[in-house]
């Protein structure tokens, strides 16, 4: 029965970025547009999930904006080198409005489906690394396959699957373990007991 829940909701959140790789693609060339809708995604869940009963979602919150803000820097490094460019922007520009707060859903949509995964256990070090490895593997490149086919966007670099090259696969993996392993971190030093970040040791 687990197993099926599991998979339900590995099936939604994929079914989710394909939609919102699709919307983006519909709406690339007015980027202004997509910001101001994912402006109004994350106010509407600010209540129900950032803000559950008055009182913030302190780790959520933060890996949001710490995603958001690691993800721009990389994004802008990657336009200034001309690794990738985005494309139909208007009055010349090479940063889409919307790209923080995509970096920011992306925690937001990882996080709940870590939490998911690990079904509010605690598992060894090494079982939890394995579900972020495979979460962080698989689904940001299930919307990037989406946006690039749509036009939205193009990586410079070779040996690509679906237009995503593998290089690009390894830094995607990579920003978003480090920001896990940067909250794990947290977790254990401050002693927080968080669904997704608590290591045993750190639970009272």
């Amino acid at each position: 029965m687990l197993s099926s829940i599991l998979a339900i909701e590995v099936v939604k959140a994929s079914a989710k970025l394909v939609v919102a790789g699709f919307i983006i693609g519909l709406l690339h060339r007015h980027d202004g547009i997509i910001a101001a809708m994912l402006i109004g995604y994350i106010a509407w869940k600010w209540r129900s999930e950032l803000m559950p009963k008055g009182r913030l979602h302190v780790i959520l919150f933060s890996g949001m904006v710490c995603t958001g803000i690691l993800g721009s820097l990389a994004e802008l490094w990657g336009i200034h080198h001309g690794h990738w460019v985005y494309h139909d922007l208007s009055e010349g520009r090479s940063f889409p409005y919307w790209l923080p707060l995509a970096w920011a859903l992306s925690f937001y949509y990882m996080y709940r489906l870590e939490r998911t995964l690990l079904a509010d256990q605690t598992p060894p070090l090494f079982i939890k690394f394995s579900i972020f490895l495979l979460v962080a593997l698989i689904f940001p490149v299930i919307g990037e396959i989406v946006t690039i086919a749509l036009g939205v966007w193009d990586y410079r670099w070779p040996y690509q699957f679906c237009g995503v090259p593998l290089i690009a696969m390894v830094y995607l993996i990579g920003l978003h373990m480090s920001v896990n392993a940067i909250f794990m971190l947290l977790c254990y030093i401050f002693h927080i007991h968080d669904p997704v970040f608590a290591l045993r040791t750190s639970v009272k």
